[in-house]
């Protein structure tokens, strides 16, 4: 079951979230921390979801917007354990559904999520060029 965390009642649930939301940080090479994503997801500026499945199993941080053609789930990091990711994107497509959001997209992502995404139904929208100043 996906659900999203309140960790003001479920403080643990961070600890048992963190590795994944950090091991997608490294493979994305995000240009943030885990401790400002923790931050922003205490002040409710960022939603955490977990797959609990005896156990969390894999974790998503969302931040929302909408620019005008309706709600948007933005996804900065997902992560998980077993190989299970691949296998959860029509399950977190739903989840967000049922939230209200009319699309979902994902921030930061390594090359090889490309392929996966592309057989799942997604496109690409546009491609990010970075140089550090």
């Amino acid at each position: 079951m996906i659900r999203r965390v309140n960790l003001s009642k479920e403080p643990d649930a961070w600890g048992l979230s963190a590795p994944h939301i950090e091991a997608s940080r490294k493979e994305s090479q995000g240009d943030w921390s885990i401790d400002f994503v923790k931050t922003r997801v205490t002040s409710g500026a960022f939603d955490l979801f977990v797959y609990d499945d005896d156990g969390v199993k894999a974790s998503a941080v969302v931040a929302y917007g909408d620019f005008g053609t309706g709600k948007i789930a933005r996804v900065i990091a997902l992560g998980g354990s077993g190989g299970v990711v691949d296998s959860l994107l029509s399950k977190f497509e739903q989840c967000f559904r049922d939230l209200g959001c009319k699309r979902m997209a994902f921030s930061s992502l390594r090359n090889g999520w490309n392929r996966k995404l592309k057989s799942h139904g997604w496109r690409e929208t546009h491609v990010v060029f970075e140089k550090e100043l």
